[in-house]
Formats: structure tokens, C-alpha cells, sequence
């Protein structure tokens, strides 16, 4: 099955030899190296996780959708109600493709929003300690200029 998993395309099929069990409020992930504990929330069509101080943001690829759809928008909303705890970009400042541009809080569980192209930040309405509905917009990057290089302090 494949999935968006932090914006890349990533094949999530059952392994047998991994036995997931629901407790009350975490699933119990049992593996041949182990036990690990795993927090899930669901927000739309994503369902968040954590496990092992790592985040993760996953959503079904629609049908049909691949390589594009995994190259991303640009355009980040936020996938539930929750704090922005942190900005590390800034309006009209370059970012790579999977550039940490913001931190948001929800749930007690920290959801590190990363870009899913290269580009400028074009729109940041956004500031630290701000709060969010779900579906605000965070951050929009936009495309490289004309010529392909980014923008112009960049550099080729």
C-alpha cells in the first residue's frame, strides 16, 4: 500500500512479522528486535505518529496520484487545532526540499512541518506562540525563479 509518509511516497505494506496491538491510548508495536509504544492521532485524511521521539505525518496517496503528488504543493496546512511553537524560516527567505520550517504543538505531541519543494517562502501568516485551526494555512514556498536557480541571493 502506498502512503505519504513526511510528504515522500513510501510502501507501508503489512510485515508479518510485526504485531500492532491498540491499548487505551497507544498502540503497542511488537517486533522481533522488540516492544516500542506508538501515540496516533488521525486529522482528516492523515493519521500523526510517534514513536520513539521521532514524528511522523501519514496519508493515503489518492489513486492514481505517485510522483507528482509526492513533489508536493508547497502549500502547508495545519493538519489539526494546535500551537506554533517554533518558526526556523522567514518571509522571502530560500528553503531545500525538506527544510524543517516549523513546529506545531497538538495534542502534546510535536509535528516538525518540513517543505516538500525548493523554493521561497512566499507567505508565512504564522508567528510563534500563535494557535491554529485545523485547515489554517502555515506556510506557502513558492517555485525557484525563471531561471531554475532559486532566488536571486541564493547563487546558482
Amino acid at each position: 500500500m502506498r502512503y505519504l509518509v513526511n510528504g515522500v511516497a513510501s510502501d507501508l505494506s503489512p510485515d508479518p512479522s510485526i504485531e500492532v496491538v491498540q491499548a487505551p491510548d497507544r498502540l503497542l508495536v511488537h517486533t522481533p528486535e522488540g516492544t516500542v509504544s506508538a501515540l496516533v492521532a488521525r486529522a482528516g485524511n492523515k493519521t500523526l505518529v510517534s514513536v520513539g521521539g521521532a514524528q511522523f505525518e501519514i496519508a493515503a496517496v489518492a489513486r492514481g496520484g505517485g510522483a507528482a503528488e509526492a513533489a508536493g504543493s508547497g502549500t502547508k496546512l495545519a493538519p489539526m487545532p494546535g500551537l506554533v511553537v517554533d518558526v526556523f524560516v522567514e518571509q522571502d527567505q530560500w528553503v531545500d526540499s525538506g527544510a524543517r520550517l516549523l513546529v506545531l504543538e497538538a495534542m502534546k505531541m510535536q509535528h516538525v512541518v518540513t517543505s516538500d519543494v525548493a523554493g521561497t517562502v512566499v507567505a508565512l501568516p504564522v508567528s510563534k506562540g500563535q494557535q491554529v485551526s485545523e485547515g489554517d494555512l502555515l506556510v506557502t514556498v513558492g517555485p525557484t525563479d525563471e531561471t531554475g536557480n532559486g532566488d536571486k541571493n541564493r547563487g546558482p
